[in-house]
């Protein structure tokens, strides 16, 4: 008994080690919108190949912001979400808009439409832009 106490109290203070806190972005990259071949096949149903190639073509060319692909914490589970932000300089503050979509699970997920539509037009404007896709979306655990 005394060393499956000692067992579990080990395995908790490690897990606590490497915890992370609700809100803490876990990871960050450039955003890499997938091949048309990869998306779903739900969403193949609602744009053509072609469509899709013309947006990717489209935001290759953007240089006058930052995209982030981000994975952060909500309840001990990872949720991915997206920042858009015009290039940083050192000395710019920007207002932040909290981009709130609509849909469930996958259904009116981010994705790069939304991405060049949207989020872009609203960085362009002066903002970063902060978006989130639900939890269950995009290979997340938990579902919202």
């Amino acid at each position: 008994m005394k060393y499956i106490a000692h067992f579990l109290l080990t395995l908790v203070l490690a897990t606590q080690i490497h915890a992370y806190n609700d809100g803490e972005i876990i990871s960050k990259k450039r955003y890499q919108p997938e091949h048309y071949q990869d998306t779903p096949k739900f969403y193949q149903h609602k744009i053509s190949a072609n469509v899709y190639e013309e947006y990717r073509r489209l935001y290759e060319t953007i240089t006058d912001l930052e995209v982030l692909d981000i994975r952060y914490m909500s309840d001990g589970i990872p949720v991915r979400g997206f920042i858009v932000r015009p290039l940083l300089t050192t000395t710019t503050l920007y207002p932040v808009i909290i981009y709130n979509r609509g849909g469930y699970r996958d259904f009116g997920k981010l994705d790069l439409l939304t991405i060049c539509d949207y989020l872009c037009m609203l960085a362009r404007s002066g903002y970063m832009v902060v978006a989130s896709q639900y939890r269950g979306c995009d290979g997340a655990l938990a579902a919202d």
